[in-house]
């Protein structure tokens, strides 16, 4: 599970634009704008210049995205990992009123 302002802050990088990444996260844009400025405060670095309309990320930015990704990436196969993991370790009771040896269910069953 990763923090909501990475993943608000990969969105805008991706977009380039804070009121779209708004939109896909369902934040509105002062929110979005909020979670960036916490990431710039927090790092003590400007993550994100404005030129114009224009949306750029800095160095520090750029550094912060390769990373951000990777920790979403980990984060996915962690959670893809362990939901894997509990499925295969859960039990299925069966039953059936009829002789288990003859029927097209137990037949399936035992293939798998």
């Amino acid at each position: 599970m990763i923090d909501t302002r990475i993943i608000t802050f990969i969105t805008v990088a991706k977009t380039r634009n804070f009121t779209k990444a708004g939109q896909i996260l369902n934040l509105t844009q002062p929110a979005v704008s909020q979670q960036i400025k916490f990431l710039e405060e927090y790092y003590g670095v400007d993550l994100i210049k404005k030129v114009g309309k224009q949306i750029y990320l800095t160095e520090e930015g750029e550094v912060l995205l390769k990373y951000s990704k990777e920790l979403q990436s980990l984060s996915r196969n962690i959670e893809s990992k362990l939901k894997n993991k509990a499925s295969i370790l859960k039990k299925y009771n069966v039953g059936s009123n009829y002789d288990s040896r003859r029927t097209r269910t137990s037949i399936c069953i035992r293939r798998i």
